[in-house]
C-alpha cells in the first residue's frame, strides 16, 4: 500500500508538471504569433525606390521585433492602389504599410510645397540636398501626423549619391538653338511650365512603360531620365545621345504604416518596428546609396554609375555632361521657384519659400559641384547662341 501512495503521488505529480510545461509552451507560442502586414509600392525590384532595399527593412523589421512582425512587399501597384489613394488607405486600416513619396501624397494632403524637389537639377553635391531634407523632414512629419491615422516611420533621400540625370536622344546637339522646339519626356509638371517650357523646349508627358516607344516612333525626341534607367530601359538602343544636367537626384521619400495596424501591435513589436525603420533610413544613406546597384539587382542588374558610362560607351554612345544645358536650367529654377511660389496659399508658399531659402544658404555653406561619377563625364561645349 504504501508503494502505491508513493507512486500515485509521482504520477500525479509528473502530469502537474506536464501541464505547466504545456501552460508554459502555449503562453511562448501566443507570444510568438506572428502578424503580417502587406507593404505598397509603386514600383518593382529594379528601381532604387521600390528595389531590394526595401526587403533588406522587412527583415530588419523581422529580426528587430523577433520574428513577431512579417512584411509583404508588393511590388508594381500590385495591391491596387493609386498614389493619390495611399494615404486614406492607411488611415483607414485598409493598407499596413506602404511608401511615402511626396511628389505623390501631396495630392490628398494638400501640401503643394511637398512638389519643391520637382525642380530638377536644384542641388550641386550631397551636403546640399541634406540640409535641405534636414529642415522639410520634421515639418512633413507633422503634417502627416495631423492628416490622421497614418504614422511616419522614416524619411530619406530618393536617390543614390553617384546617380545623375540627363536628357536620352538621337540628336547630336551643337548650339543652343538646336534644343529649341525639342520635343521632350518629363515627369514632373513644375519642371515642364516653369522651366523647360520657357527654355524653348516643346515637353509633354508619357507614362514610363511608353518612353521607349514614344524615343523609337519619334512622339518625342528625348527623355529626362537617369543613366541607369537608360540601361534597364534599354534607351541607349534608340538614343546614341546622353547629355547630362543633373548631378544629385534630388526627392523625398519615406516609410508610412496605418496609426490603427500601429497601435495595434503589442508595445515591444512597435518598439522594434521604429528601430528598424531607423535603422533603414541609416542603411539607406551610408550604404544603399553609395551605391544602388549592390542593392537593386532587378531582371538582368543594374549596373553602377562608372559601369553604365563604360557600358554605353563601349555601345557607341556618346554620354556626356553638358554644363550651358545645367547652368541655363539652374538660372531658369531660380525664376520658375518664385513663380510657383506666389502662385501658392499662404501656408505652402511659407513653406516652399523655407526650402528655397535653405537651398540657397547650403549653396553658400557647401559650395561647388562634387558628384564624382558626374564629373568624370567629358565636357560636351555648346554655343551658346
Amino acid at each position: 500500500m504504501f508503494q502505491w501512495k508513493k507512486s500515485k503521488g509521482v504520477f500525479i505529480a509528473l502530469i502537474a508538471l506536464s501541464l505547466m510545461v504545456g501552460l508554459f509552451a502555449q503562453s511562448a507560442l501566443a507570444a510568438k504569433k506572428v502578424i503580417t502586414w502587406n507593404y505598397h509600392t509603386a514600383y518593382d525590384k529594379s528601381y532604387f525606390n521600390g528595389g531590394s532595399h526595401v526587403q533588406a527593412w522587412a527583415d530588419k523589421v523581422w529580426e528587430e521585433t523577433n520574428g513577431q512582425l512579417k512584411i509583404n512587399i508588393y511590388y508594381n501597384g500590385t495591391l491596387g492602389y493609386r498614389g493619390d489613394e495611399i494615404m486614406a488607405a492607411l488611415r483607414d486600416g485598409l493598407l499596413e504599410s506602404a511608401e511615402f513619396s511626396a511628389a505623390l501624397n501631396k495630392v490628398e494632403t494638400g501640401k503643394e510645397w511637398w512638389s519643391f524637389n520637382d525642380f530638377y537639377a536644384l542641388f550641386d553635391n550631397w551636403e546640399q540636398l541634406l540640409a535641405v531634407d534636414k529642415v522639410a523632414n520634421p515639418i512633413m512629419e507633422q503634417e502627416i501626423k495631423e492628416f490622421g491615422g497614418v504614422v511616419p516611420l522614416a524619411f530619406f533621400p530618393c536617390g543614390p549619391k553617384v546617380g545623375f540625370e540627363g536628357i536620352w536622344m538621337n540628336k547630336e546637339i551643337k548650339k543652343w538653338s538646336d534644343f529649341k522646339g525639342t520635343k521632350i519626356r518629363i515627369f514632373f509638371d513644375l519642371a515642364r511650365r516653369y522651366v523647360f517650357d520657357e527654355l524653348g523646349f516643346a515637353t509633354m508627358f508619357l507614362p514610363g512603360p511608353e518612353t521607349y516607344q514614344g524615343l523609337q516612333t519619334g512622339l518625342v525626341d528625348g527623355a529626362i531620365q537617369s543613366e541607369q534607367a537608360g540601361y534597364t530601359n534599354n534607351y541607349y538602343e534608340i538614343a546614341k545621345y546622353f547629355y547630362a544636367f543633373e548631378p544629385i537626384i534630388g526627392s523625398w521619400w519615406g516609410l508610412l504604416c496605418s496609426q490603427k495596424a500601429f497601435d495595434a501591435l503589442p508595445e515591444d513589436v512597435q518598439a522594434g518596428l521604429i528601430r528598424a525603420s531607423k535603422e533603414h533610413k541609416r542603411f539607406l544613406e551610408e550604404e544603399v546609396w553609395m551605391n544602388q546597384s549592390d542593392f537593386c539587382p532587378g531582371p538582368g542588374g543594374i549596373l553602377s554609375a562608372k559601369d553604365c558610362i563604360k557600358f554605353f560607351q563601349d555601345k557607341g554612345n556618346v554620354i556626356v555632361r553638358v554644363p550651358l544645358l545645367m547652368k541655363k536650367i539652374q538660372d531658369q529654377n531660380m525664376i520658375g521657384l518664385k513663380e510657383w511660389i506666389n502662385s501658392l496659399d499662404k501656408y505652402n508658399a511659407e513653406k516652399a519659400n523655407l526650402m528655397l531659402e535653405t537651398l540657397l544658404k547650403a549653396k553658400q555653406d557647401h559650395p561647388g559641384l562634387d558628384q564624382p561619377a558626374f564629373m568624370s563625364l567629358d565636357e560636351w561645349v555648346i554655343e551658346d547662341n
